[in-house]
């Protein structure tokens, strides 16, 4: 039970960086494109 939990909570937090990872790669890519236009 003890493992199951702590798995779960570990995904919670990898998803987690992962939006907001995908958010800063758009926001790079934004401040790129109104930079260049």
């Amino acid at each position: 039970m003890e493992q199951a939990r702590a798995v779960s909570a570990c995904e919670e937090v990898s998803v987690d960086k992962l939006e907001k990872t995908r958010f800063a790669e758009v926001d790079r890519e934004g401040f790129f494109i109104t930079k260049t236009q």
